[in-house]
């Protein structure tokens, strides 16, 4: 179990990549009426978040809770500057195009934070800072 869990760690940016193909195919290919995708995306984020959170240590992320100048531009980059981008983002380039516009601000005002903790650990970046964030 340990081998196989290495060897997504270290080529998770290779199964991300080929989950995406994929799912472009079968988007492509598959009405959207007959795809049951909760299945597809329960397994696909425990298999991007399982790798990372393995080998975390509790006083790594307990330490970087108390990183209070990490968490504040992180809220404020999440929560309004990328709300304001979007909303501008929105107005500017679709504004004849009112659910590519809904789209864009939704995508904009949620953050998702275990996306964040996946891509963390694909860049080699704090994994802990990424979990209390």
């Amino acid at each position: 179990m340990g081998n196989i869990l290495l060897l997504i760690r270290n080529k998770l940016y290779f199964f991300v990549a080929g989950t995406f193909i994929l799912a472009l195919l079968v988007g492509f290919y598959v009405p959207v009426s007959q795809i049951n995708i909760r299945p597809v995306s329960l397994f696909a984020v425990f298999m991007m978040l399982y790798p990372m959170l393995t080998g975390m240590a509790v006083e790594k992320v307990k330490k970087a809770g108390r990183n209070y100048k990490l968490i504040s531009l992180t809220l404020l980059f999440a929560f309004v500057i990328a709300s304001v981008t979007a909303f501008v983002l929105s107005r500017t380039l679709f504004a004849t195009q009112p659910e590519l516009a809904l789209a864009i601000i939704l995508v904009g005002a949620i953050p998702c934070s275990n996306m964040l903790i996946g891509w963390s650990g694909i860049a080699d970046a704090s994994v802990e800072d990424a979990l209390v964030i």
